[in-house]
């Protein structure tokens, strides 16, 4: 019975882990939040790695820092108002017989506030110092759970929580390096439907996978400037392994809960973009992101009692985007930016144990007002568009589940700079 507690608690883990992929892309691609500044939205995510805008574009290249006033501090909040839902066309158990329930998930997801914050201060003309506090990995989503998908997904939250202090130094007029330490915590609970022996049947029950960890990556960048109004910005944001420890059951108890180990690593970026300035009035941006996802080949779930570990392959494709932007100065306090932008998905949703996913196409359009010689406000409203994606997943542990999901996905965006 040991082996057979083992999968069930193991499916629990796996099948909300398969799901980030699909859940999370209300966000960005896998489950990469890649909005985290106000002002880079404003402009659909061109020129997120060249411009120091304000002291957030640190989260995409910390050496944009040196591009702010002497003292910048910026927080940014966004509302996200997320549709995700999966219509489910067959579902079996892992027994092989049907499911029954509704062949809708329902809406997955809820409206969810998010802030980040940032902070930077010019030491002197050469050397700059900043910190960031943001959520670059987070998915969280609660299906109907009598839908009959429910052996793969009933609740999944990952959150992870980053402060990122950075450094800016300009080595000539030209080129400014900058770097800095990444300190994430990543908590993760996840939970799905089971099918659990209890001699001489079988009951249903709730799995569960949780845990945490903190652990460390780095970030670095570089700021080119080979014209006076041309700026070229690279950014790298490191990955991150995550050992997390928690315990895994069932819910009602029917077993020893046990306490686990399990890896997530969450994947390097590469954020490269330009800005050239016409004149004092028009900017035009450029961005291109990798996002290496294709580490992402498995999940290896370790059990405190020594037992053998569990293995599940994953089939993960690293994503890439492009996104292009302007900014007009129509007054001489009040700039209009938009831009637009495509990502490629993480998986086609065909294989046997990685999630759906759709490409994403991006429109983002903010206004940034400057209502004192202290303060500056932007607002920024983003519509992410994506293409509905056939599901086919095969799981020794939960069954199978073939259907089609559902995403769109609104974002409000605010933020406050003060300068001094």
């Amino acid at each position: 019975m040991s082996n057979i507690v083992g999968r069930s608690i193991l499916a629990c883990g796996l099948s909300g882990l398969v799901f980030v992929g699909l859940t999370s892309t209300v966000e960005s691609a896998g489950f990469y939040v890649r909005e985290q500044s106000v002002s880079a939205m404003s402009t659909g995510f061109a020129g997120s790695a060249s411009r120091g805008t304000d002291s957030s574009h640190l989260f995409f290249n910390p050496a944009t820092i040196i591009e702010n006033e002497n003292l910048d501090i910026t927080g940014d909040f966004r509302l996200f108002h997320p549709h995700v839902e999966i219509d489910r066309t067959t579902a079996t158990s892992a027994l092989g017989l049907p499911v029954m329930g509704t062949t809708s998930t329902g809406n997955m997801a809820n409206l969810a506030i998010a802030p980040s914050f940032f902070a930077s201060y010019a030491v002197t003309d050469r050397f700059s110092v900043g910190i960031g506090g943001t959520g670059p990995f987070a998915v969280v989503i609660d299906s109907n759970p009598m839908w009959a998908g429910r052996f793969h997904l009933l609740e999944t939250d990952m959150r992870t929580y980053n402060v990122n202090p950075v450094i800016a130094f300009k080595v000539a007029e030209w080129l400014t390096v900058g770097a800095g330490l990444q300190a994430q915590y990543f908590d993760a609970e996840l939970r799905n439907a089971q099918i659990f022996p209890v001699p001489p049947a079988f009951v249903e029950t709730v799995g569960f996978l949780e845990g945490d960890s903190w652990d460390f990556g780095f970030t670095a960048g570089a700021l080119l400037k080979p014209l006076e109004s041309t700026t070229i910005g690279i950014g790298y944001r490191s990955r991150i392994k995550h050992e997390l420890d928690g315990s895994a059951g069932v819910i009602p108890t029917v077993a020893p809960i046990e306490s686990t180990t399990f890896d997530v690593t969450t994947p390097d970026v590469l954020t490269a973009s330009i800005s050239h300035r016409f004149n004092d009035y028009v900017t035009v941006h450029g961005t291109f992101e990798w996002v290496n996802w294709s580490l992402f080949k498995d999940i290896t779930v370790e059990f405190a009692s020594g037992r053998p570990n569990e293995v599940r392959p994953q089939d993960w494709e690293d994503t890439y985007s492009g996104f292009v932007g302007a900014s007009v100065m129509v007054l001489p306090n009040t700039t209009i930016s938009a831009g637009a932008g495509y990502t490629t998905a993480v998986s086609d949703g065909t294989t046997t144990s990685i999630s759906p996913d759709g490409d994403r196409t991006t429109v983002a359009i903010g206004i940034t007002q400057k209502i004192s010689e202290l303060a500056t406000v932007k607002v920024s409203y983003a519509h992410v568009f994506f293409s509905d994606t056939n599901m086919n997943i095969v799981s020794p542990t939960a069954g199978t589940m073939r259907g089609q999901s559902n995403i769109d996905l609104d974002i409000l965006g605010a933020s406050l700079t003060l300068t001094w």
